[in-house]
């Protein structure tokens, strides 16, 4: 396995693990019709290739044998100064359901803290996802409950629970 920078022609791949992470990660989170709607489309597609393409994003690959089989996406905080004091954020990370549970996220943020030069980041993880915040505590994240925030999706709006790397 292998992870690298992402490249504008990873953007399909990138959209289909986001989808097939979002059906099976939340499929008891948040409303079965919403969850029908998240599909592989030409626009979010672009949203990919766009992010891929933002010099300011750190956006890697994890790949096994050429496939696509996960990936992070990550920089600046974009959550606004205030509500989280710390400069970087992961605002995704994604892995194929096939290759979970076998170092795929842990080598992914590993990279991350790499390209921010060993800088502290947070992430967060929508309340009730236990499989991800088990992942996210057994690979150093801190629970940081006072910056846990509801945030929207269309109409549905989740809690979504803080962790902080050092």
């Amino acid at each position: 396995m292998i992870i690298r920078k992402a490249k504008t022609e990873d953007a399909k791949h990138v959209a289909e693990i986001n989808v097939i992470g979002w059906q099976t990660a939340y499929k008891d989170l948040v409303p079965a019709d919403f969850l029908a709607k998240w599909q592989v489309t030409e626009k979010r597609v672009e949203n990919f290739k766009k992010a891929i393409e933002n010099v300011a994003n750190v956006f890697l690959i994890a790949e096994e044998e050429g496939q696509v089989i996960g990936y992070l996406h990550g920089g600046k905080n974009k959550k606004g100064e205030g509500l989280v004091p710390i400069d970087y954020e992961v605002y995704g990370l994604y892995v194929d359901p096939a290759f979970q549970r076998k170092g795929v996220g842990r080598m992914l943020l590993a990279e991350f803290k790499k390209q921010i030069q060993n800088q502290e980041f947070f992430l967060y993880a929508m309340k009730g996802n236990e499989k991800a915040m088990t992942f996210y505590t057994k690979v150093g994240g801190k629970r940081a409950p006072e910056y846990d925030i509801d945030h929207t999706w269309g109409d549905v709006t989740r809690r979504i629970e803080a962790f902080i790397f050092s």
